[in-house]
């Protein structure tokens, strides 16, 4: 639940390297009814189309009826819709991170 006067991307995250923040893209999937709601709470994207570290992507034309499901498109196509990346961490509403997303990428995907 969001609190007052918190932004998006303190919602979602606690601390992000300045690594991170230079080396890796944070996209925001949102229909045009979220950011309608993200914009009433304060959060509107800039000139850029980003909210902090966020670039802002609206998506139309969404393939199912059932909006639970509309989101998996995302989830699962990462790699066909990012080519050039190398990694990916998929992040819903319902979940916050908790660390840096490079410090998760090496410790599970990194070899020592």
């Amino acid at each position: 639940m969001q609190q007052i006067g918190m932004t998006i991307g303190e919602m979602w995250m606690r601390e992000i390297s300045d690594f991170s923040l230079k080396h890796i893209c944070f996209v925001l999937f949102v229909d045009e009814k979220s950011l309608s709601t993200l914009s009433s709470e304060g959060n509107n994207p800039d000139d850029r189309g980003y909210i902090d570290v966020w670039r802002i992507v609206i998506v139309g034309n969404l393939p199912f009826n059932n909006m639970p499901k509309n989101p998996k498109v995302a989830k699962f196509l990462g790699h066909p819709l990012f080519p050039s990346t190398r990694y990916s961490i998929w992040n819903d509403s319902k979940v916050r991170l908790e660390a840096d997303p490079m410090l998760m990428i090496e410790r599970f995907f990194m070899e020592n």
